[in-house]
């Protein structure tokens, strides 16, 4: 029975990611439609998925757990600076972004 369960979890996230990879795949597509009014390509790969997306959201599946573990167990005097930190970082790349626009040049090969 054990083995069987292991099998359906498996697949299940095999059909998680795969959906999810589809999804993002035609999220950027219909982003580029509008944008571009025309048909763009966004995928690296031949079919009609990006597999970025369904890495992300199994990671966030199987790590998320346990970064919030980790999270609730530091003290907050420790929280409070990685919490600056990430904002310092955040605001840095905006401005960044503000000041030097991507212009899509220099980004792929």
């Amino acid at each position: 029975m054990k083995r069987k369960h292991q099998i359906a979890s498996i697949l299940l996230y095999n059909f998680i990611a795969l959906t999810v990879a589809i999804g993002g795949w035609l999220w950027e597509v219909l982003i580029f439609i509008v944008k571009e009014q025309h048909f763009v390509n966004r995928g690296f790969l031949y079919g009609p998925y990006l597999p970025v997306y369904g890495f992300g959201i199994l990671w966030m599946k199987w790590a998320g757990p346990f970064l919030i573990r980790t999270w609730e167990r530091l003290r907050f005097s420790v929280q409070i600076p990685i919490i600056g930190l990430l904002d310092l970082m955040l605001i840095t790349d905006v401005i960044f972004s503000i000041m030097q626009p991507n212009s899509g040049r220099n980004i792929t090969f």
